[in-house]
């Protein structure tokens, strides 16, 4: 079962449409038409039926939003230091939206736009088209996300497409919070990874490598994301709590996280076929009025964000990620549900 409803309009007079879709065991998902975003996902477990996520109930509050509630990021997500790349030899500058650097691929990016929802049986598809120049990146892009839910697992598949070569790093900005209240320092973190990239000047990498053995960032084994949230450490300080790329171990798609709850006696797997995974414990989320009534800040949600390495097209050491004409951007990340 699925279905389709009117969300509601954007300041431009754009109509906005939600998708739900359901699993057998009665868990829902809803995504709306603006950003792509997830912006309801209802889970059953111990405790009843839980909203899981973060989010608005209007397009204006999408709109107004500077957290990235539940957003589809693209072209290039996460940061782009000097706002600046080179492909080919030929130097490209894109916006700079903070402090000198690119994030999240710009003002727009391809959170604060229209995408163009279907259902496809169970599976809601989103497809959005990025003209050549749009926030200075070169080429026609042409995405596609597909949200599955499957036996208590969000299934999100990513594709693009270009006519020239770009660099192409695509994820999702959901915030968790398996308790659907409060905030998320209580719930246990478990990371498959043994670095991190060491954040520099405006939270670009540096190129090093740290080791997070005996360090706030070791979380090989689960914790609680607040036990060392406010430690004395330059790399927490600097980011107001954790907001850093981890190096994932192995490679393939695997299981890279896992996030408890004991109070809702809900778990969440997160498996991906990305390199790393950017855990950003919504350090700065503003004081505001979230969906059904609900009031965010600080730490209310945790975004695992599967992607390529934060500046890779500058750091030829992380890889390359330029797609090019004829290929085709192919990724997959799995949310998996279950009861403790």
């Amino acid at each position: 079962m699925s279905e389709r409803t009117r969300f509601g309009k954007t300041s431009k007079g754009e109509e906005i449409d939600a998708l739900r879709i359901f699993d057998t065991k009665g868990n829902s998902a809803v995504i709306i038409e603006y950003g792509a975003s997830v912006q309801s996902l209802v889970i059953r477990g111990p405790e009843g039926p839980a909203d899981v996520v973060l989010g608005y109930d209007s397009v204006e509050a999408y709109e107004n939003g500077t957290s990235y509630m539940g957003a589809t990021l693209g072209r290039v997500t996460n940061r782009i230091g000097n706002a600046s790349f080179r492909v080919d030899g030929t130097e490209y500058r894109v916006t700079a939206n903070e402090n000198g650097n690119c994030l999240h691929s710009g003002n727009r990016g391809t959170h604060f736009v229209k995408w163009e929802g279907s259902l496809e049986g169970e599976t809601a598809v989103f497809r959005y088209h990025s003209p050549d120049g749009e926030e200075g990146f070169p080429g026609n892009m042409d995405t596609e996300v597909r949200f599955r839910l499957v036996n208590g697992a969000l299934h999100v598949r990513y594709t693009a497409r270009v006519d020239r070569p770009c660099p192409v790093n695509i994820t999702n900005h959901t915030y968790f919070n398996l308790a659907g209240k409060g905030t998320i320092l209580g719930h246990e973190l478990r990371i498959d990874a043994d670095r991190i990239l060491e954040a520099g000047p405006g939270s670009i990498p540096t190129g090093r490598y740290l080791d997070v053995t005996g360090t706030p960032f070791d979380f090989r084994t689960a914790k609680p994301i607040g036990r060392d949230i406010t430690a004395d450490d330059p790399q927490l300080i600097a980011a107001g709590g954790y907001d850093h790329n981890f190096c994932l171990n192995g490679s393939g798609f695997r299981e890279a996280a896992e996030l408890t709850c004991r109070a809702s006696g809900l778990g969440m797997r997160v498996m991906t076929d990305m390199p790393g995974a950017q855990i950003y414990t919504g350090n700065y989320i503003p004081e505001e009025k979230g969906k059904c009534g609900a009031v965010y800040g600080k730490n209310t949600g945790v975004a695992v964000e599967t992607q390529f390495y934060p500046d890779t097209p500058n750091k030829p050491e992380f890889g390359d990620i330029t797609l090019r004409p004829g290929e085709e951007f192919d990724s997959e990340t799995v949310f998996a549900f279950y009861a403790l």
